[in-house]
């Protein structure tokens, strides 16, 4: 239990460096501005990931996706698409990915000690199917295309700590 008695507020991030300290070089070394072939290995094989995005209100949402590995596309070292699967119909993410761009995605691989970090810039895109342009009976297919502007594999710290894989 944390013990209010004793704690004061980080107000400033001069404070909170002050606090922790600097990244080390190695940290700060680990985080690219294109993908790899190992990032695109870890996605291909990837049956879950978690999207974080915000509105132009400052309103922040996290929301889960998932399908069989492979569900998500990589295009090229900067751009990978997945299908948006028709959920409970909220819209928290697209919504807010049509007002602000901005885009933080967590990719998880069973087993795995590492997950995967990719930050960048989503457009949405549709395609209705070709016998109900007219119509609209069934729902169109929705498209979430990122562009990568900056990844690296996250430190095993956290997922070893959780023993999530070990449940």
């Amino acid at each position: 239990m944390i013990n209010n008695k004793n704690t004061e507020l980080i107000d400033s991030y001069e404070r909170l460096r002050k606090l922790i300290g600097m990244p080390s070089e190695q940290a700060l070394k680990k985080s690219q501005l294109a993908l790899s072939p190992e990032h695109k290995k870890f996605i291909s094989k990837s049956p879950f990931f978690l999207i974080s995005s915000c509105s132009d209100n400052g309103e922040c949402e996290i929301s889960p996706r998932g399908d069989k590995p492979g569900f998500v596309e990589v295009i090229n070292d900067k751009t990978f698409i997945f299908i948006e699967k028709p959920g409970n119909r909220r819209l928290d993410t697209l919504s807010n990915l049509i007002s602000n761009k901005n885009i933080g995605i967590l990719f998880l691989v069973p087993q795995e000690q590492y997950c995967l970090r990719i930050k960048g810039k989503a457009e949405l895109s549709y395609e209705i199917p070709s016998n109900d342009k007219k119509k609209y009976l069934v729902p169109p297919t929705i498209f979430v295309t990122t562009k990568v502007e900056q990844v690296f594999f996250q430190c095993a710290r956290a997922i070893k700590a959780s023993q999530i894989w070990s449940c």
